[in-house]
């Protein structure tokens, strides 16, 4: 007998029980996430581009489906996004990429996407794509340092690229006061390059910055920035 009851006990305990499991279950199944893509791949673009691309998201179960956060690697990427998709909807995110400095690299850009589903509360979506230069600047930036009294000054060489050709139109410091700028034009292997010259008018020990405005007929890129650092050291015949 006691047997018996036990054995009942039990039986009752699991017939509870099992509804319970059972919408637990499919409390979990209300939630699902579907993404036709979670990497997209874009043509070559020019730098200073920006690409934009929308990820769609598709709520396959029976209950909203919120999207919580979305958390970018950088600062050049920006992300909008729908926080909620109603059941058996569709949503997106949208990732937009600025470019610019990206020249000549292979750009790879991801973003973390935390939803309400349980089976699926992180997801990860990358954008990717190579970024061509409209020019080379070789150095890309440049460096000042010198003696207080001394001369100090630098150059750079700004070669337009075949497939965008370019004039450089006007010159001009940002801020002027500690630099004087000069550029030159030349012709080599039958390509117009520019010479930069940048000359330092600091006579006091210090650090400076400025950056190098360079407009141009491009309308791809119509104005080139080159950055100058300048760092004047105390004389030498005065520490002597």
């Amino acid at each position: 007998m006691k047997f018996n009851r036990y054995l009942h006990f039990i039986l009752v305990t699991c017939l509870v029980a099992l509804p319970l499991i059972l919408s637990a279950e499919d409390k979990q199944a209300e939630l699902q996430v579907f993404m036709q893509e979670t990497q997209f791949t874009f043509q070559s673009v020019v730098e200073g581009t920006e690409v934009v691309h929308d990820f769609a998201v598709m709520n396959k179960g029976t209950d909203v489906l919120s999207i919580l956060n979305v958390k970018t690697s950088c600062g050049c990427t920006a992300v909008s996004y729908t926080r909620q998709i109603p059941a058996g909807g569709e949503g997106k995110i949208t990732l937009k990429v600025n470019t610019t400095g990206y020249g000549g690299t292979l750009l790879k850009k991801s973003v973390q996407v935390e939803t309400s589903a349980p089976k699926q509360p992180n997801l990860m979506l990358e954008i990717t794509g190579n970024i061509e230069k409209v020019a080379n600047i070789t150095p890309g930036k440049l460096i000042l340092r010198g003696n207080a009294g001394e001369p100090i000054s630098g150059s750079a060489t700004i070669a337009p690229d075949p497939k965008y050709p370019f004039k450089v139109l006007e010159t001009k410091a940002k801020t002027g006061t500690d630099i004087l700028v000069k550029i030159e034009e030349k012709q080599e292997n039958n390509t117009t390059i520019y010479i930069l010259t940048v000359e330092n008018l600091k006579k006091d020990p210090g650090r400076y910055y400025d950056v190098i405005l360079l407009k141009t007929d491009s309308l791809i890129k119509p104005e080139i920035q080159l950055s100058v650092y300048g760092q004047i050291l105390e004389s030498q015949k005065k520490t002597q």
